[in-house]
This record gives C-alpha cells, sequence and structure tokens, in this order.
C-alpha cells in the first residue's frame, strides 16, 4: 500500500508540474513508461493498479484541461461567456444521441462483466471422492476476497484432491500386487500404467472423469458463455498436460529402478509408493505455481484491456462533443469566429507559394540552387534530373512520420556540385515552391515534401486548441523558416488559396496551409447534417493553403479510418 501511496503522490506532483508547465509532450512518454513499469512492478493487486491508473490518468488529463481551458476562456472573452454557453447547451443537445449511446455502452459492459462472473462461478461439479469442502465445483465462490483469489484457492485444491486421488488408488492397487513375483515388472505397467484401466491411463479426462474444454478467446470478448469454457481450460488444460507429462516421467523412472535391481524394486511397495507420490506431488505443486502465475497473467491483461476500452470510450464522448462544439464557434453564421489552428505568426506578410510546374512539356520542376543546399525526395514517381549524394538528412526532426512516408533517404545537392536541382514525375504531380521568412511556420502533409533547403527546421506541434479538433487530428507536421521547401500535389486540380473562396476545402484535402492563418468554417448544425455532413474551410485574403483535387487525395475510406483513429486514440 505504500509503493501504490508514493506512485499516486509522484504522479500527483507530476501532474501539477506538467500545469504550470505547458510544454508536456516528453513528460507523457515518461509517464507512460513509468505506469507500464509500476503495473510489472506492483503485480495485478486490484488496489494497486486502481491507485496507479487514477493518479497517472491525472497526471496525463491535468495538462490537457489546463490547455483546454486556456483556449474556451479566449474564446468567452471574444464571443461573450453567456454566448459561448448558448453554443455549449446547443451543442450538448446535439450530442446527446452519442451520449445515450455511450451509456448504453456502459451498462452493456457491465452486463457483461456480471454474466461473465455468473458463468465463471457456474462450472461444472468435480466427479472425485477425493474432493474436499462442502463446494463440490470446480470454482467455489469465497475461497478468496475476489474472483481472482478463488481461482488461485480452485488451482490449490484441483492440485490436492489429485494428489489425495492418487495416494487412495495407488495404496488399493499395490495391496494386490506380489512384489516378489518375477513377472513384477509386467503387473506394476499393467497395474498402474495401463491406458484405460490401470491407476494412470492415459488422459487425464480417464483419470479423473472431467472433460478439459475446447475454447476460442476472440469468442470470448464478446461472448460471456465461451469465458467459461476458456478459464475452465486454462485451469484445467495445464493440469492435464502436466498429468501426461508426469505419467510418462513415473513409468520411465519404475522401469529405471526395475532395470537397476534386475525386475525386482528394492524395498518393495514402500519404495514404489514413495517413487510415484514424491515425483508426483514436486511436479503439480509445479504445476499449480505456473498455472496461478497464469492467471495473474491473464488478470492483468483484463485490468489492462479495461482501463483501454474506458480510455477509448471517454475519448469518443469527450472529443466527439468538442467536435459539435467546435463546428458551432467557428461557423460564420453561429459563432462568427475565425478558425485559428496554431500560433499567430511573426510578421503581417502572406506566404506566397508558386506553382514551379515546367511547362515545356516534361512533367516535373527544375529550380537553380542559389547559393542554398538542398536535398530531394526521389522515388519511383518522381525520378531525379540528375543524381546527387544518397543521404539521409536530419534523422531526428519528424522520425515517424518521414520514416511512414518513405523519406528517410534523400538526395544532398551541394551548390558547389550543382547548378539546379529537379525532378520528373510519372503522373500528373505538380510542384509548388513556398519561401519561409525567419520565424513562419507552415503546416505540410510529409508525404508531400519533395524539397527542401538546409535552413529549414522541422518539428511536430502538438495543438489542443478547439480549432485543431476540426482537423481531425492533435500532432501536426510543420516546417519552419528561414529557407524554402517544395512541395509535390496530386493532379492538375491542385488550388492554391486563396482565391478560390467560392468552393472552399475539406480540412482532410490540404497539403499544407499556413500555421498561423485563419479560416471561415462553413457547416450545417441542425441534428441529422451535423452527423451526416461534412464541412469546409474557407481561407481569408492573407492566409495561404495548397490544396488537392478532394477525389484524389484520400478515398472516402482512408478519410473514415482517420477520423475513427482520432476519436479512438486517446491524444
Amino acid at each position: 500500500m505504500i509503493v501504490e501511496l508514493y506512485a499516486a503522490t509522484c504522479a500527483l506532483a507530476l501532474a501539477g508540474l506538467l500545469w504550470w508547465r505547458k510544454g508536456f509532450l516528453l513528460t507523457y512518454l515518461g509517464l507512460g513508461a513509468l505506469f507500464c513499469a509500476g503495473v510489472v512492478w506492483l503485480g495485478v493487486d486490484a488496489t494497486g493498479i486502481g491507485l496507479m491508473a487514477l493518479s497517472y490518468l491525472v497526471a496525463l488529463v491535468g495538462p490537457a484541461v489546463r490547455l483546454m481551458w486556456i483556449d474556451l476562456r479566449d474564446i468567452a472573452r471574444k464571443l461573450g461567456g453567456r454566448r459561448l454557453l448558448g453554443l455549449a447547451a446547443r451543442s450538448l443537445l446535439l450530442w446527446l444521441p452519442i451520449g445515450c449511446l455511450a451509456l448504453g455502452s456502459v451498462l452493456l459492459i457491465h452486463w457483461r462483466n456480471e454474466k461473465v462472473v455468473t458463468e465463471i462461478y457456474d462450472l461444472p461439479e468435480v466427479p472425485w471422492s477425493a474432493w474436499n469442502g462442502a463446494c463440490q465445483k470446480i470454482l467455489c465462490k469465497g475461497d478468496g476476497p475476489d474472483l481472482r483469489r478463488d481461482m488461485h484457492a480452485a488451482v490449490d485444491r484441483i492440485g490436492a484432491a489429485l494428489q489425495s486421488q492418487v495416494e487412495r488408488r495407488l495404496d488399493a492397487r499395490l495391496s494386490g500386487i506380489d512384489m516378489q513375483s518375477d513377472n513384477l515388472r509386467n503387473e506394476l505397467t499393467r497395474t498402474l500404467f495401463h491406458h484405460d484401466e490401470g491407476m494412470l491411463p492415459d488422459t487425464f479426462t480417464k483419470f479423473s472423469g472431467i472433460q478439459v474444454p475446447g475454447c476460442n478467446w476472440l469468442l470470448a470478448v464478446v461472448w460471456p458463455p465461451e469465458v467459461k469454457d476458456c478459464l475452465q481450460r486454462s485451469i484445467l488444460k495445464p493440469i492435464a498436460d502436466t498429468y501426461a507429462s508426469a505419467r510418462s516421467e513415473l513409468q520411465t523412472e519404475v522401469n529405471t529402478a526395475l532395470n537397476a535391481g534386475q525386475g525386482k524394486i528394492e524395498g518393495g511397495t514402500d519404495a514404489v509408493r514413495t517413487l510415484i507420490l514424491g515425483g508426483l506431488n514436486e511436479r503439480v505443486q509445479t504445476a499449480t505455481s505456473r498455472i496461478n502465475k497464469g492467471i495473474d497473467a491473464l488478470f492483468l491483461a483484463g485490468m489492462i484491456l479495461s482501463i483501454l476500452s474506458w480510455i477509448s470510450l471517454s475519448m469518443v464522448t469527450l472529443k466527439s462533443y468538442l467536435t459539435i462544439l467546435a463546428r458551432h464557434v467557428f461557423d460564420t453564421k453561429s459563432g462568427g469566429m475565425f478558425l485559428t489552428v496554431g500560433a499567430p505568426q511573426q510578421g503581417d506578410a502572406a506566404l506566397a507559394g508558386q506553382d514551379i510546374t515546367r511547362t515545356d512539356g516534361a512533367n516535373g520542376y527544375k529550380i537553380p540552387l542559389g547559393d542554398q543546399l538542398w536535398y530531394g525526395s526521389f522515388g519511383h514517381i518522381v525520378r531525379p534530373i540528375e543524381f546527387g549524394r544518397p543521404t539521409y538528412p536530419r534523422l531526428g526532426q519528424l522520425l515517424f512520420q518521414r520514416l511512414f512516408a518513405a523519406k528517410m533517404r534523400m538526395q544532398r545537392f551541394d551548390p558547389q556540385s550543382f547548378d539546379t536541382i529537379g525532378g520528373q514525375a510519372d503522373f500528373s504531380y505538380r510542384f509548388v515552391r513556398v519561401d519561409l521568412p525567419e520565424g513562419r511556420k507552415l503546416y505540410f502533409n510529409v508525404r508531400n515534401l519533395a524539397a527542401f533547403s538546409q535552413n529549414v527546421r522541422f518539428r511536430s506541434v502538438f495543438s489542443l486548441k478547439l480549432a485543431a479538433i476540426l482537423q481531425y487530428r492533435l500532432f501536426f507536421s510543420v516546417v519552419e523558416g528561414p529557407g524554402s521547401v517544395i512541395l509535390r500535389v496530386d493532379g492538375g486540380t491542385m488550388r492554391l488559396m486563396p482565391p478560390d473562396e467560392a468552393e472552399g476545402a475539406d480540412p482532410m484535402d490540404l497539403a499544407a496551409f499556413d500555421w498561423g492563418g485563419q479560416f471561415a468554417l462553413r457547416a450545417q448544425h441542425d441534428f441529422l447534417s451535423v452527423y451526416s455532413e461534412g464541412y469546409t474551410i474557407v481561407p481569408e485574403d492573407s492566409t495561404f493553403v495548397i490544396r488537392h483535387a478532394p477525389q484524389r487525395l484520400v478515398r472516402r475510406g482512408g478519410k473514415f479510418l482517420r477520423k475513427t483513429l482520432f476519436f479512438l486514440l486517446p491524444i
């Protein structure tokens, strides 16, 4: 208990620190590692895991609540607290169907858990006369303070009953054997190890009369009656395996003793009894210890799965409500506010992009290096006009994003060795160059990266602003000046926005946008369209945006997957 309280105190102290400081992403990873280590260290004690889960949940949620509170406070200052409260109430009404589904999920999970416990305690009776206690079932309620302890008690009781059953049968069988017989080997083999009539027949089912059931763990996740078979198998199958291996080893040991005594066993009946019971008892104790550890691991996995399920359910309900609220707040008709995903940028001048796609009949781009070092990304889709030196630039910047987008290995073009950088595309790609002044940031999709100059910096930005919710992402890949980047976009219908104000763009169809830019949101908010219809964003005149043709960037299945992962993932 002291360890758990110590872990909770540390987590709460970290929560206070993170509430005070804005940067907490790396600390999130550290807390996750501490949580995993704590779970392994503390084992599966329900109180310990519950305290640790609660304390670390507070430590993780605290900083997020702080950032969201700052965002809502700024919105209230611009809209007015009463207006924001009205939009929040309207969003709550539209969110109620999701809330009802969440409540139904909670009730369904509770019913399932109760049903699982009922099925577990309804395991069959044991047909052993050596079974001890008033309860004749495999698993008896009340052996321990909880289900896990009851299962431990059941395993220990099965092991003790197995030993008692063997001892009783062994004494009865040995009393009918003449230990001085010249045919002792055959008599012992038939009496002790005959596959059907021996004291230790060839299967555990024949020995005990208990059938080891089959199990489908995948089905057990959703179908409570299957849990009964799986847990019964988790207890009985290791016992059955131990019985089979012990029977084979004991038969070998008896034969070895007979061979050493030239067909006799020195010590007679007592020696055989000691040989059988000693070997069996040692193996049963080892098996019961292993089974109990497996039960602990099973309950640990179940607790972790339960925690993850509650986190996922909480994220679905929270993010769905925040999405509906954000649509109201940033819609020009209801909230009248501009949507800003990032922080305000340095400088008032708007970013500008230049379409550098060649017009001489070659599909690609070619630009002079000037006095800058450039890195280019090429492959089977875009081939270099001339080859640079292969290298791995900026390994620590956007490591995972670039890894998944196959942008790790690039070509280096030094101005002392090359005059230009360029590539030829197999398909209808277009190429846009964006020059970034000092301190200016541009969100971009890493898979669209074609080239960049030496001085730019890449970073992964984590934003909990309400406007970020409408992007269906909380992590953004951002490039910061000074320097230049070249982005490739698919299709001849690529747009540099504005001036495409009439049509707007789906947020998931953006290849890049000014990190501090402002957008107007166009969305419908009646009861049905808030769930069924999408929305578009339109940049103001000073905001720079590159978008793809909506029908070419991401298919519907890809958009659905991205939305699903956004709502289910914790961050």
